[in-house]
């Protein structure tokens, strides 16, 4: 059974073609595609997908993407029982395919009266650790993040008043997103 919108047609039967992942709370697939040659593909080819019914999944989903252009990557976020957040990540080859599919995808009415969202994914530039122990100093953190990591630009410590035996939450910003 296919359904078509604007000139974009989503083919039930279709199977996924890329092998999937299950891992930290996200289901993958792709990442590179098979016969991909060359390098990852670049900034902007990323969109975010929100708004998706919990009951969808790949099979629903990969075959609406693919008709926009080649996927590269995608993530749909999943929680604890096995179901999807209601949200993912698809990659495309090129930061046109990803323009073509926030301008035909947005909005895109996935079920009667289920829309989804597509918009730009935005670069993820903070980390937020909490339980920072009370006498460490950014000072501190910063060299202990400049071990384990390059990139590492700012280390902000925010310090709350607690009654119990509480840390610290940490902000820390990477170089490779500014």
């Amino acid at each position: 059974m296919a359904s078509t919108q604007g000139g974009v047609s989503a083919v039930e039967s279709v199977k996924p073609v890329f092998n999937a992942e299950l891992r930290k709370g996200q289901r993958k697939y792709g990442g590179p595609p098979l016969n991909w040659t060359g390098p990852p593909p670049t900034k902007g080819s990323e969109v975010f997908v929100g708004k998706i019914p919990r009951d969808l999944t790949e099979d629903d989903l990969l075959p609406l993407f693919e008709s926009i252009g080649s996927i590269y990557e995608m993530r749909l976020m999943m929680d604890l029982n096995g179901g999807n957040r209601g949200f993912a990540f698809v990659t495309f080859a090129t930061p046109s395919d990803a323009t073509k599919a926030i301008q035909q995808l947005n909005r895109y009415e996935i079920r009667p009266k289920r829309f989804i969202g597509v918009i730009k994914s935005l670069d993820n530039c903070r980390l937020f650790v909490g339980g920072i122990p009370k006498d460490k100093t950014e000072e501190d953190i910063l060299e202990e993040m400049s071990l384990l990591t390059d990139g590492v630009v700012r280390v902000i410590l925010y310090r709350y008043l607690c009654l119990v035996n509480c840390g610290n939450t940490l902000l820390i910003t990477l170089l490779n997103c500014i």
